[in-house]
This record gives structure tokens, sequence and C-alpha cells, in this order.
């Protein structure tokens, strides 16, 4: 059985002493325990040093299962969709830029994990600018969401989320309404392209005539807003999904990290969350989403939670 760690979770592997030898005797018995490299980039943006070191040593521990960025997953799925629907926006370029990203991730040492766990400062690039950037971006876009929300009508975090659709007009697409997670995902997609920097480019550019597709605009549009399904593209649709329920929370400066992790949660059995909001979210997500998801598994905070996820751990059955 996979489960998938919330970052507050790892924060309370951290603070209890016990929890690390009681988790690591779990995963001999029948357990996964997945990390993934956003929860990591979250730990790293402590201020504290000693307690952000001693973090990154529990969450980058060899024992667990590292998953890929969600950079690079999304990439995956985006090119395979997209090379299935238009054959002539493929090519066969120079991959030494997403060879190295990917590299970065895989290998055994120099790479994310031992800078991770080594507190390892990273050096000033345009991409780590960017980053800087559209994280303190991203953390006021949610507030700014929730503010345009939480006076209006409440109906909307009720819908069915494969019915959650959104009114167009021509000539962004011949339809009056596409679903919600086409356009928002489209929106990303699109911004990140244009980027030099972005690892999405990084991800796609040596295997998708990037130019071709943000000229053709309505081939682009018709190929995202009907032809391509949900099933072929799970992580966007995760993604954007959670971005639309985010709507109706109290925002935090991790609501863009949560967005990040729910792009993984194909990868798991259970997400595990202390945050009810997160959970409540999760839960309809598994609910509602057209392909298996994580089911959500709410904890209490702090050593509680961890016997809670200890014992969940011994009565499950084995792998």
């Amino acid at each position: 059985m996979k489960l998938l760690l919330d970052t507050n979770v790892w924060s309370y592997i951290a603070d209890d002493a016990q929890a690390l030898p009681k988790l690591l005797g779990a995963r001999r018995r029948n357990m996964e325990f997945l990390v993934s490299p956003a929860s990591v980039a979250e730990a790293r943006g402590l201020s504290d040093a000693k307690l952000r070191k001693h973090l990154l040593a529990v969450m980058t521990h060899s024992a667990w299962k590292r998953l890929m960025a969600e950079t690079y997953l999304e990439s995956e799925e985006i090119k395979q969709a997209l090379q299935a629907a238009r054959p002539d926006w493929a090519i066969d370029g120079d991959q030494k830029d997403f060879k190295r990203f990917r590299h970065y991730f895989l290998r055994s040492k120099g790479g994310f994990w031992d800078a991770a766990r080594d507190d390892v400062t990273l050096p000033v690039t345009d991409e780590s600018l960017r980053e800087q950037s559209e994280n303190a971006l991203a953390r006021q876009e949610v507030r700014n969401i929730r503010d345009r929300f939480k006076n209006g009508a409440q109906t909307g975090a009720t819908d069915h989320l494969q019915k959650n659709m959104v009114d167009v007009e021509p000539p962004l697409f011949e339809a009056r309404s596409i679903e919600y997670w086409r356009l928002e995902s489209a929106h990303v997609l699109r911004n990140e392209l244009c980027v030099y920097a972005s690892p999405y480019r990084e991800c796609l550019d040596c295997f998708l005539n990037v130019e071709a597709m943000l000229t053709d605009t309505a081939g682009f549009n018709h190929v995202w807003f009907s032809e391509v399904r949900p099933e072929q593209l799970k992580r966007q649709w995760l993604r954007s999904s959670m971005n639309y329920l985010q709507r109706w929370h109290k925002p935090t400066d991790g609501s863009p990290a949560d967005s990040q992790l729910a792009s993984h949660l194909i990868d798991a059995d259970y997400f595990v969350t202390a945050d009810k909001n997160f959970a409540k979210c999760i839960k309809k997500i598994h609910t509602e989403a057209p392909f298996t998801t994580a089911k959500p598994l709410k904890i209490s905070a702090g050593k509680k939670g961890i016997e809670e996820l200890v014992a969940f751990a011994e009565q499950s059955r084995p792998l």
C-alpha cells in the first residue's frame, strides 16, 4: 500500500524521536511511504536552519519512495497526449536540457535529494529567481481567488467536478462552455511555454514544436478543449480541480504546494494529512474524479497523528 504524506505530517515525524523507527518498521512490513519534491521544496523554505536541516534529513531518508517532480510527470502526460492528437507537432529535438532536468531528480548522488539533505544553498539563476517570483504570485493569487468568492454564492462548492463548466465566447472556442480544468490548465501551460526558463518548456520543447503550438491558437484550443480526454491528462485535471476547490477554503502559504501535491494523487493509495480542509478537497476529488485517485487519511496533529498513522499501517493488509 502506498501512502503519500503531506508536508505537515513530515513535520510531525521530525518532531517525534520515536516516529521514524516506527514508520521504518511499518515500511518493512507492508507500507511504502512516498515523498514528493514539492514537499521537500516547501521544507527548504523554512527560515529556522536547525529545524529545516532536521526536517530535510527525515524527508530525504533513503527508505522512502522518492517521486519525480510533478512538472516532469505532468509534462510526460502532456507530451503523450499532444503527440497522439497532433503527430505533426512532434519533433526530435536536442534532449540535453530535458535529460539534465530528469537526471537531477533520478540520480542517486549529487542530485535534488542530496542537495536537500545537505541543505545546499541553491545557485541564483534566471529559473530560481522566476520560481521565487512565481511562488509569491501563486500565494497572492490564492488569496485573490478567495476574496472574489468568499462573499459570493457558495453553490459552486457542491458542484460535481466532472460537471464544472466555464462559459466562453468566440473566438476562444466554438462551444459556449467548456470544462473548467481545460481552460485553467491551458492558460497555465501557455504561460509556461512562453518562458524559456520554465521546467515545463525544458521537458517539452525537444519533443513538441512549441512555436507551432503557440502560434496555432485555434488548433491548440480545439485539441485541448475538446479532443484530449481527462484520462490522458490526469495530473492537469487534478491540479486544476484542487485550485478550484481552494476557492472555498481559507488560503495559507501552503496552498500553492497543495495544488502541486494534488498532481500526485494518482501515485498513491492514500494521502495522509492533518489539514481538515485539504482532506475534504481530496475526498471530493477521490469521489468525483473520472479515474482512480488516492483516498484521504485524515490524522490528528502532532504525536497523536503519528500514532494514528502507525496504527493504520499495522492493521492494513501486506503489499
